[in-house]
């Protein structure tokens, strides 16, 4: 059995009637939020509280079967609240979280974002629609992180408790043994080990948080906003690979054919990168990686230059 905590004690609620204006949360503003599953209900005028809004509706469809998992009203505010049990003996939690206030941090955020980063892609959206629909998504991705990290940001938090401790007792050791004819070798040894659990303890924490990241970054955009790029640690597909060969090859024809027009002689490689802006002209060394980066991207994708070209002049 859980602890008796405050919220439980509070009116708990469907997730459907944290929805509406700000510390007003209505039915209807839930039935209109969950038009987000069917298509991209963005439209710019919404206030920071409907995108949270939409965030819970589509929090609350992928989470409907997990009944650990709720929203509550706390002094007009929505909470999330997340109970489980851990693993391994490490006991039993509750936990609650205040979202309308880290919603405006979001949306605060999205807004330098877009105005930091997106000046070569505002071709895809109003700046408006665009950041709605990227706090949108940081709502939704910290909503899943909470959920899904807790569990394991207990279990990291005990060891990094073991690992603080046994530092201790290393040095405790280690001061035992300071004026003996040993002390500096067990000092020695008292400093290696605490490294070693130092680095043991700091990549199963950087692995799980990894393998979460990638998992995150490859999932289907939540409003099929389409994802620029492609996280690390992840492949293509092999028919991306050919798709991606073929448009390329197509690229290399039309550049070099643009450029014997133009000049009335064969186009040297590097000619045919510069027509293609890949690499450039570096300002600070001087360097051209022009016809270094057009060599990459062929080998990378496989593509016989020479037999390109000679195709051309048949």
């Amino acid at each position: 059995m859980l602890p008796d905590c405050n919220w439980q004690r509070e009116e708990r609620l469907r997730i459907s009637d944290a929805a509406g204006e700000p510390n007003t949360f209505s039915e209807n503003g839930y039935r209109e939020a969950s038009m987000s599953k069917r298509q991209n209900p963005i439209s710019g005028k919404e206030s920071v509280s409907e995108i949270l809004a939409l965030a819970l509706a589509q929090f609350s469809s992928d989470f409907k079967d997990n009944p650990l998992v709720d929203v509550v009203l706390r002094n007009g505010a929505p909470h999330l609240v997340f109970e489980a049990t851990l693993k391994d003996n490490l006991g039993e939690f509750v936990y609650l979280y205040r979202l309308d206030v880290v919603a405006q941090r979001a949306f605060t955020e999205c807004e330098a974002m877009y105005d930091t980063y997106a000046k070569g892609v505002r071709s895809i959206g109003t700046r408006d629609v665009l950041i709605r629909i990227l706090t949108f998504n940081t709502i939704s991705s910290m909503l899943r992180g909470l959920v899904c990290n807790q569990t394991g940001m207990a279990k990291e938090t005990f060891d990094e408790a073991l690992l603080i401790t046994s530092s201790i007792l290393f040095k405790v050791t280690a001061a035992a043994y300071a004026e003996t004819d040993v002390g500096e070798q067990i000092a020695e040894a008292c400093k290696d080990a605490v490294a070693n659990n130092l680095k043991s303890t700091v990549k199963d924490t950087a692995k799980r948080k990894r393998e979460y990241l990638i998992k995150q970054l490859n999932a289907p955009p939540s409003l099929m906003f389409s994802v620029i790029g492609r996280p690390r640690g992840t492949k293509k597909k092999r028919s991306e690979i050919k798709r991606d060969k073929a448009a390329f090859i197509k690229k290399i024809e039309e550049a070099y054919k643009a450029l014997l027009s133009r000049d009335g002689k064969l186009p040297t490689k590097t000619k045919v990168a510069k027509e293609l802006r890949i690499g450039g002209l570096n300002p600070k060394t001087g360097i051209d990686s022009s016809l270094n980066a057009f060599n990459n991207k062929l080998k990378r994708l496989g593509i016989d230059y020479a037999a390109t070209v000679k195709r051309l002049h048949r």
